[in-house]
């Protein structure tokens, strides 16, 4: 089981952020505008090209990891009802594009701490558990996604992944991937194991709840870049667009949802480069057929 691999991750979150669940949190605005989303209009094939990319990370010589089991989203460091409505939104998502979610009591594999020593907890939980984060095999972070990890910034997360077979079980073998026949479709896929994330609570001026949870879906259920130059189409720039004095989405928008929708309708078994190519065409097609807004 790929939770076994990574629950320590989970154990060591809760405890790190345990003095943090005291602390007073800033809370994000309560905006008028959840549930909107955004359509946005006549996008390049380029544009398109460069979102695509910039939310499907992948290690180098790696396939597109996703989830394939079940999520159980956790979430530390704030009231009970706050996170409650940022687990449900989460799970609302992943249920929309078919993305398996876990019932009870669950072993949490989508942990979020929301703190206000957001950096301090960054910078303890890698020094002090640094091979929690440096397994190759368990697909973990390497030292420049450690960087990344301490780096300040509203929100930042890691994701780990193992790698299966195309039937989803679990590889230990070490055997080297092996194309079938038509020489397309690999015998392995990547599966997520855990997603893990930061939300600096000092750092959330002006941003709703419904974009925090929306944001947070996104950042867990894909694997978006933390540095990549997000714009309006995607809720992923909220933060860039109020510092530069904008108003961002209210929630996942229209192409965050077809991202969504496309990375867990393609097939897993492939290239990265193959799916991704599969992805950008899947949301072209479905940004054609959306009716033009009246007026």
């Amino acid at each position: 089981m790929i939770m076994k691999r990574f629950s320590p991750i989970a154990a060591v979150a809760a405890s790190l952020a345990a003095p943090a669940l005291a602390a007073q949190t800033q809370s994000p605005e309560t905006g008028k505008d959840e549930g909107q989303t955004i359509t946005v209009q006549g996008r390049t094939e380029q544009a398109v090209e460069r979102f695509v990319r910039s939310v499907t990370q992948v290690d180098r010589g790696r396939q597109l990891s996703r989830w394939n089991g079940h999520v159980c989203p956790k979430v530390l460091g704030l009231d009970p009802g706050h996170a409650a409505f940022i687990v449900n939104r989460i799970n609302a998502t992943a249920r929309r594009h078919g993305i398996p979610v876990a019932r009870g009591n669950c072993p949490g594999n989508i942990i979020i701490v929301v703190t206000a020593e957001a950096d301090e907890f960054a910078t303890l939980l890698a020094q002090r558990y640094p091979r929690l984060f440096g397994d190759p095999d368990a697909g973990m972070a390497s030292p420049g996604e450690i960087a990344r990890l301490v780096r300040p910034r509203p929100v930042r997360w890691l994701t780990g992944a193992r790698t299966g077979n195309s039937e989803g079980r679990q590889r230990y073998d070490g055997a080297t991937r092996i194309y079938s026949a038509s020489r397309l479709t690999l015998s392995t896929r990547e599966n997520a194991g855990i997603s893990f994330a930061i939300v600096d609570a000092g750092r959330l001026e002006r941003i709703s709840w419904g974009q925090l949870a929306d944001y947070l879906s996104l950042a867990t259920l894909a694997r978006p870049s933390m540095d990549a130059d997000y714009d309006a189409a995607t809720v992923l720039s909220i933060f860039a667009m109020r510092e530069r004095g904008e108003t961002g989405p209210p929630g996942l928008t229209a192409q965050d949802d077809q991202l969504l929708e496309a990375l867990y309708a393609t097939d897993a078994a492939v290239q990265a480069e193959r799916q991704r190519e599969q992805i950008e065409t899947q949301i072209q097609r479905g940004a054609e057929a959306r009716p033009e807004p009246e007026g």
